[in-house]
Parts: structure tokens; C-alpha cells; sequence
């Protein structure tokens, strides 16, 4: 995630809640920078739902 890019809308977190959230501030927290493959499709929706093309998905 970039967090420059980044303007804490949420979007992401709404769509993939078991990984991003926004925090207490509400400046948004990743919440498990490795995708379990089980959650790559809600993973790549939360990128697809990014207004600011702050998130990426990287495999290793």
C-alpha cells in the first residue's frame, strides 16, 4: 500500500475487512500484508475499489 497515495476513504476496507481496516484515527491499517490464497479475489476486488490506486498486490 502506498500511503502517500492514500486517503483513507475506506473503500478497501469495506470490500476486504479481514485485511485492511481503518484505525482508531482513522488513517487506514493493513491488517495482513500476506493474502492468505483463499482471499486473493476479495484482495484484488479491495484494489479494484481504491480510489487512489494505492493498492497493489505483489506475489512473492
Amino acid at each position: 500500500m502506498d500511503t502517500d497515495q492514500c486517503d483513507s476513504t475506506g473503500l478497501c476496507a469495506a470490500v476486504a475487512p479481514e485485511i485492511f481496516a481503518l484505525g482508531t484515527d482513522d488513517m487506514l491499517v493493513v491488517r495482513s500484508p500476506t493474502v492468505d490464497p483463499a482471499q486473493v479475489p476479495v484482495a484484488e476486488a479491495a484494489v479494484r475499489a481504491c480510489p487512489k490506486l494505492a493498492i497493489e498486490l505483489v506475489e512473492r
